[in-house]
């Protein structure tokens, strides 16, 4: 019968409990950390975007805030700092997301700026997250409220209120546009395009989505 460790010893390394080795996380080539202003809609897709990555290739990993804009930059250090530490993994790039809705101009503007001075790569959409989704069944060159936006949603996808989608019956929409692979490939051509505004300020870019810019990157992998 062996004996209890002394307590002396009780923080070396042979005694301190051994941790769930997490699959595909520190072998992974890539590690991308995003952080969402969403809680639901941006993490559920991107957490099926994961699943679709191959595993020592990529690791995905989205977490949802709460927060907006200014808010949101200021906290991706600690978030950062706080998930490596968690995970014991170094994080290739970081993207930070969230819309314009209706914060004020400077307020959107800034908080770009702020982030790419950070080395953040910002993925901002005006006026909504769900433009980028509106842009796997459309093309959009006019400027759309986002009730606009859920309304057409709800045509494109069939359901009565895209804004009401709740519980499992919300996670589904957002596993399925995750895995329309066809309508994303026509959603990043078409974000791009209104991607040509040029040199004005960001809150006068109307309708757009920086989503798009991440699947440049993860598009040759997701299977």
């Amino acid at each position: 019968m062996s004996k209890p460790p002394k307590k002396t010893d009780s923080d070396k390394p042979w005694n301190r409990p051994v941790r769930k080795r997490l699959v595909g996380v520190r072998s992974a080539r890539v590690r991308i950390l995003l952080v969402c202003e969403d809680t639901k809609s941006a993490v559920y897709y991107f957490k099926r975007i994961q699943e679709l990555l191959p595993p020592n290739v990529v690791f995905l990993y989205s977490l949802g805030t709460g927060m907006n804009t200014q808010s949101l930059i200021n906290e991706v250090d600690n978030i950062r700092c706080r998930e490596e530490k968690r995970l014991r993994i170094s994080f290739d790039q970081i993207w930070a997301f969230f819309d314009k809705d209706s914060f004020g101009d400077a307020q959107f503007d800034n908080a770009i700026r702020s982030g790419v001075a950070k080395g953040y790569r910002v993925a901002w959409s005006n006026e909504c997250f769900e433009l980028w989704y509106l842009l796997h069944f459309q093309k959009q060159f006019s400027a759309m409220p986002r009730k606009a936006i859920y309304d057409r949603l709800s045509v494109h996808l069939g359901v009565r209120h895209y804004e009401d989608l709740k519980g499992e019956d919300g996670i589904r929409i957002h596993r399925r546009m995750a895995e329309d692979s066809e309508a994303r490939k026509e959603a990043i051509k078409r974000a791009a395009k209104l991607d040509e505004k040029g040199q004005i300020p960001f809150h006068r870019q109307n309708p757009l989505t920086k989503v798009y810019l991440l699947f440049n990157e993860l598009e040759s992998w997701i299977v």
